[in-house]
């Protein structure tokens, strides 16, 4: 190895640049967020930081040794300022606070992931830009973009291996009593450090040895690419069935959408290993070349499908967000196949009219993601609008309906959603809808079931400790009242457990339990519900409920019992046996909390 090779050259350097960037830029975010600093309180700056602080240096580190100032500065324009701020628009633009962001189900997650694919798709396009030339050299940008994979997986790969050795080092000392190594490994701002600076290392390391990223990458396509007979074969016989069972009157029992654009994409992708960026590159003979470049025309039918069967799907349940995510994955799909097929068609210009249908492809998946972004094509609007839709003209039964989803994963569109069924949209279907749109508003579920009042209208027999007390007068009634979801589970519980009984399939009798709960000398009520174990034992069920009785002679509830943080928790059946042998007492101070043999519970 000559001395040259072994110093390092000044994109390695640009490389290394861009890892002690990011861990920088990480670590003064990570403090802003701590410390609630500026722009913690703005929403759609801090967003577009976050974004930019991982984004950039990545980029510019995959993009290092990239000639031509034209080619750096649509880099600049595309990693330092578009993408950024589609992230933060498509999260922090409605958003009061960064905690709403966070909180915001998987959102900030599933951003991020789509940025990262816009960013990742842009690269080779804008590694091998040519602005002298009417068109891309495709392949140049399939190289590329093959190349950017293999480095980074490369990369990230190395870079796991060192946290997995470095976990094992501090394992090492923590044997010994040497606790330090362990816990700065464990902290927050370390790894916000040393991950980018060990990523770039580790890329260094993989651009060196360029002769291993394209023998990985020849050979990795290469065997892929046996497997694109199989796979055509199968669309073809798929194909073939398909249209007999259809020409003969026969009805396909039941199409997946999902399961039909799964396996085009990976027909796609097979195709694209076996031609690879020479139209001599696939390893087949000619003969079976022409065959499987024919059974191409059968990607079109199957997207055709595909599209086919989501439409039903749409016409009798309306969008959904997964259904609007199949039908951009369809679309492009459907691009994919009209390419291919007019490919296949012409044999003379098959290759050429291939890159040119995966150029398209990936512009038209650029856009795609960046439209995401905004009100235009989010899937959580489409969504919210066509449910709110359906329920309101009848399509949609409003049990059927995604209250607790609206709130929690459809963004303000959903929110506005069950705002308005809460001020009466749908009342004239079924006035209990305003009623479950504003439980989910709250974070409250709402139960559809009605009670079976003539159930309990009557106080059914409750085991109680002490043994042979009877429930105090009015309490059944304000229990009814109250919680009549509760009194129907009691008044509906099997008394006389059948011989054979699977565990937890039954509801048991419920538990009364006299105790002083309030140090005022006066006892107050528990209430367990309990189910049937499979040896016709029971076991109390959920937290048990607290009830007062008052001094004009009505009664309060108190609230839930409930397992404090840290403490141990009981199993039903333990707490059973704790309350069958007296193992009950209370400790104050203000409000008692219920010690039930080992188990302690505090009044929520």
């Amino acid at each position: 190895m000559t001395q040259t090779t072994k110093r390092l050259d000044a994109a390695d350097r640009t490389v290394l640049f861009y890892g002690l960037l990011a861990a920088l830029l990480g670590l003064g975010l990570h403090f802003v967020a701590i410390h609630r600093y500026r722009p913690w309180d703005q929403p759609f700056t801090m967003v577009f930081l976050l974004q930019l602080a991982w984004l950039a240096p990545l980029a510019g580190a995959l993009l290092s040794g990239m000639r031509s100032g034209a080619r750096w500065l649509i880099a600049l324009a595309a990693y330092v300022l578009v993408l950024p701020l589609l992230a933060a628009y498509g999260l922090g633009w409605d958003a009061k606070n960064m905690l709403a962001v966070v909180s915001d189900s998987q959102r900030p997650m599933l951003i991020t992931f789509l940025i990262g694919a816009a960013g990742f798709v842009l690269l080779p396009l804008v590694q091998e830009l040519d602005p002298r030339q009417p068109q891309w050299n495709y392949p140049a940008v399939f190289r590329a973009a093959w190349r950017n994979t293999v480095h980074l997986a490369l990369a990230v790969c190395l870079s796991i291996s060192v946290f997995v050795l470095l976990w094992i080092a501090g394992m090492m000392f923590r044997m010994i009593g040497i606790n330090t190594v362990l816990d700065v490994l464990g902290h927050a701002r370390f790894h916000i450090a040393a991950w980018p600076i060990v990523l770039a290392i580790s890329l260094v390391g993989v651009r060196r040895r360029p002769q291993i990223a394209d023998t990985l990458r020849r050979s990795w396509l290469t065997l892929n690419a046996w497997l694109l007979p199989l796979v055509a074969l199968v669309g073809l016989a798929f194909t073939i069935a398909l249209a007999a069972r259809m020409a003969l009157g026969f009805e396909a029992v039941k199409l997946s959408a999902g399961a039909l654009i799964a396996f085009c994409a990976l027909w796609i992708k097979l195709i694209n290993a076996a031609w690879q960026d020479s139209p001599g590159a696939a390893p087949f003979g000619q003969g079976l070349s022409r065959t499987l470049r024919l059974a191409m025309l059968c990607l079109l039918p199957l997207a055709a499908v595909a599209l086919y069967g989501l439409g039903l799907r749409v016409g009798q349940y309306g969008w959904t967000i997964p259904r609007v995510w199949a039908l951009y994955c369809g679309g492009l799909l459907a691009l994919y196949a009209l390419g291919y097929a007019w490919a296949a068609l012409r044999p003379a210009g098959f290759y050429g009219t291939l890159a040119t249908t995966n150029l398209v492809a990936a512009f038209a998946t650029l856009v795609l993601l960046a439209l995401v972004q905004t009100p235009v094509a989010d899937p959580r609007r489409i969504a919210a609008q066509s449910q709110l839709q359906g329920l309101l003209d009848g399509r949609l039964e409003p049990r059927e309906y995604r209250y607790s989803s609206m709130r929690n994963d459809h963004g303000r569109w959903g929110r506005d959603a069950l705002r308005q069924l809460a001020d009466g949209a749908a009342s004239k279907r079924d006035p209990r809808i305003a009623q479950a749109a504003a439980s989910a508003l709250t974070g409250k579920y709402y139960s559809w079931d009605e009670p079976k009042t003539d159930l309990i209208a009557a106080s059914p027999t409750f085991d109680t400790v002490p043994a042979g007390r009877q429930a105090p007068d009015g309490w059944w009634k304000f229990l009814v009242q109250q919680n009549p979801y509760v009194a129907q589970t009691c008044a509906t519980a099997s008394t006389t457990p059948p011989a054979t009984v699977k565990q937890y399939e039954r509801d048991a009798p419920c538990l009364l339990l006299f105790v002083d709960l309030s140090g005022s000398g006066q006892e107050d009520l528990v209430l367990f519900t309990r189910v049937y174990t499979a040896d016709n034992k029971y076991a109390t069920q959920g937290s048990p409920q607290a009830y007062r009785r008052k001094t004009d002679g009505g009664w309060q509830h108190l609230g839930r019992l409930e397992t404090p943080p840290g403490a141990k928790r009981a199993s039903g059946t333990e707490t059973q046996w704790a309350l069958n042998d007296g193992q009950i007492r209370t400790e104050a101070p203000k409000e008692r909390d219920l010690i039930i043999g080992d188990f302690r519970l505090q009044l929520r």
